[in-house]
């Protein structure tokens, strides 16, 4: 992925959002993530990545089991 870009695809996704391709299509197929059709294959747009990764609820910070979780 280049800095700068208007649309990603699901592998850019896949990438950046470190989950699965077929992840990324789930949360399009499932109109949780818009997507568009742009030359045979699903593109989304940056504006629709940032609006859906705003509507994210936030991180969790991971306890460490090990210590009691202290």
């Amino acid at each position: 992925m280049k800095r700068g870009e208007d649309f990603f695809t699901v592998k850019d996704l896949s990438e950046r959002l470190g989950i699965s391709a077929t992840g990324v299509r789930n949360l399009i197929y499932a109109r949780k993530l818009p997507a568009r059709k742009w030359g045979g294959r699903l593109v989304v747009l940056r504006e629709d990545l940032e609006r859906f990764m705003r509507s994210l609820p936030p991180a969790v910070p991971d306890v460490d089991q090990s210590r009691g979780g202290r």
